[in-house]
């Protein structure tokens, strides 16, 4: 349910999301998915939405602060997963995580997990953590029947609503393919880890990000009275979520997450109004229908219609 409610919300969102090598999204576990991260959790939400089966991840640690982040991180299918210098004293939550990820795993489930262990905003790979390949380790040591799939994502713009995203699936390895080696972590991990990093600095390198097409003058007079309609209730919810998150890479990730909530109370809100004017039905429901053509109308035609803040790596996670 959840799935499909994201998908609706994205092209209120995105301009366009292209998804390259559907196939490898459908597979069934137990599958451990390797992805790049320049966009918060909305790489995940992305991934999580065009995936066919239920995907779990790996999150921050300090995410899980407090008892009702735990649960509702949780609910979304999120595992903490601490930094070295906070692992003294979250050790037993840790070692549960992986735990519960090696369940899953074992379960024929998917986990996906962000392979630099960091976001930074912008298409440069940081170097890989080793948490992925050690995953992979134990499954192998426990007989589990891993496959591993590379993904690449990319924006083109990691800084408001309009933007294009181009979601590529890799090639779908068997661990063994990636753990060549017979009793030798530390090799086996470096392995792992270099095959991931050529394949997606490769697809990185080869393509530029994706970008948004020109739009003829009818489109743009179209467009820029579609927004109008929301320049005012959009303009106080970015105001409001650039001031949380500033000089942090939640900013996308949390305008996504602001809006896809709280557009449906907006036009539950309109459409009280026009009851309350005595509107016939026919005539509300037209309206609602007027709104929402007009919202996805503002974000597929308007290639960067609220930019506030630079991009291209100012803004990453403290380390």
């Amino acid at each position: 349910m959840l799935k499909i409610f994201v998908r609706l919300g994205l092209p209120l969102f995105c301009k366009q999301i292209q998804i390259r090598n559907k196939e490898a999204l459908a597979s069934k576990g137990p599958m451990l998915i390797t992805a790049n991260h320049p966009n918060a959790f909305l790489d995940a939400i992305i991934i999580a939405a065009y995936c066919k089966h239920r995907v779990y991840f790996l999150a921050r640690g300090d995410f899980f602060s407090k008892p009702w982040q735990y649960k509702l991180l949780r609910l979304l299918n999120m595992m903490p997963v601490f930094k070295q210098n906070e692992r003294k004293k979250n050790k037993e939550l840790n070692n549960h995580s992986f735990e519960q990820a090696e369940a899953i795993l074992s379960q024929n489930g998917i986990l996906l997990v962000f392979i630099e262990g960091i976001c930074v905003n912008k298409h440069e790979l940081q170097p890989f953590k080793k948490t992925a390949a050690r995953i992979a380790l134990r499954c192998q040591e426990k007989k589990i029947p891993l496959s591993v799939l590379p993904i690449v994502i990319t924006y083109d713009s990691l800084n408001g609503p309009g933007k294009t995203v181009c979601l590529e699936a890799g090639t779908i390895l068997p661990e063994t393919a990636l753990l060549p080696f017979q009793n030798n972590a530390p090799q086996n991990i470096q392995y792992f880890n270099q095959a991931l990093f050529n394949y997606i600095n490769g697809v990185l390198q080869k393509r530029t990000r994706p970008l948004s097409k020109e739009l003829n003058l009818g489109a743009k007079l179209i467009s820029i009275v579609a927004c109008l309609l929301y320049i005012l209730p959009y303009s106080i919810i970015q105001k409001i979520v650039h001031n949380k998150t500033r000089n942090t890479v939640f900013y996308d990730s949390v305008l996504f997450t602001t809006i896809l909530l709280l557009y449906p109370v907006y036009l539950l809100l309109i459409t009280w109004l026009f009851h309350f004017l005595h509107l016939p039905f026919t005539w509300i429901v037209l309206m609602i229908l007027l709104h929402l053509l007009a919202a996805w109308y503002a974000v597929q035609c308007l290639p960067y219609p609220f930019k506030n803040r630079p991009e291209n790596g100012k803004y990453q996670e403290p380390r």
